[in-house]
Order: C-alpha cells, then structure tokens, then sequence
C-alpha cells in the first residue's frame, strides 16, 4: 500500500497521487497513476503555474536548479531501459533561436557549445568569456574562423604556419 493517497473527486476522471516510502529499495516516491488498482500511469506537473523548481536547493535560481552541497560531481543522466536513444532537445517557439550549452566557472562564462541559428553552425568556445575557438558549418570547420570557406579553415589575425599531417603525408600550409 502508499502511504498517502490523493484522490481525484471527478467521477470520469480516474487519477490518483501516491506518496510513501519503499524499504526494498530505501527510497520514498511520488506517483501520479490511475485509480481503482489500474496503476496506469498518468502526467506529474510541478509548479504548473509557474515558479521555479530546486532539488537539493532551497532557493532555486533558474526554472529547474540542481545543487549538490556534498562533494563530487552534480551529474543529470538521461538512461533508457528498453532502447531508445537518450535525447536533449532544445526547443523555442519563438523563429531564430539559438541552443546553448555553458560552462561556468564560479559563475564567469568559460566554455560553450552553441547552435547558432543566425548562421546555422555550431559554435564552439573555450578559455575566455567571447569568442569562438572552432565552428562547424555545412561539413567544413573553422578554427577562429565562424564562417569556413574550404573543408578546414583556420582564420587568424596572425600568420599561420603549421605542419599537416594526414593519411596522404604532411605538408606545410
């Protein structure tokens, strides 16, 4: 049995909310299914008027704050049990967006990976709070360079010479 039901008054609507401990696996749950034993499983909402969510947080700063206040690392993982393929999906609906993905550093800018729309590449960054150090556009790849005219294109305010080497042989560029 739950240790606390909440059920739904409606009588053609067959929702529950479970909450209560399992000592078999030494954890306590929250469960939104059917009811009447169906146990079909149903939507959860968290703040669905809005209002930000934190988990090892109390004073969350963004929509979902994960905090871990121990040591280590604070990690997400994403596992699918039956197949399937463990998805992030960046979506706005609003036209020309960009998706981002950064990295902080005590809460200075370090790193990113970017999609960036106005221009359709990914952007890559690292070491300082601004510019690109590599971005990919249409298959070809520009170092310090956001737009690539050939399939590796490094792009400098200084000269560049370096050794290639390749499956065909080295040579100068």
């Amino acid at each position: 049995g739950h240790g606390l039901a909440i059920n739904s008054n409606a009588s053609n609507n067959f929702t529950s909310m479970y909450m209560g401990a399992d000592d078999s696996v030494d954890a306590a749950y929250i469960q939104s299914a059917g009811r009447n034993n169906s146990f079909t499983t149903k939507k959860l909402l968290l703040n669905p008027n809005g209002g930000n969510v934190g988990i090892g947080t109390s004073s969350p700063s963004d929509l979902l704050t994960v905090t871990n206040s121990g040591t280590g690392d604070a990690a997400l993982r994403l596992q699918t049990t039956t197949g399937g393929d463990p998805t992030i999906i960046f979506n706005s609906s609003a036209s020309n967006r960009s998706g981002l993905i950064k990295y902080q550093d005590n809460g200075t800018n370090m790193g990113r990976i970017e999609y960036v729309h106005n221009g359709d590449r990914i952007a890559f960054q690292a070491g300082s709070a601004t510019g690109e150090t590599m971005s990919i556009k249409n298959g070809a790849v520009g170092i310090v360079n956001t737009s690539p005219q050939a399939d590796f294109h490094i792009g400098s305010t200084q000269s560049v010479h370096s050794d290639f080497t390749s499956a065909f042989g080295s040579s100068k560029f």
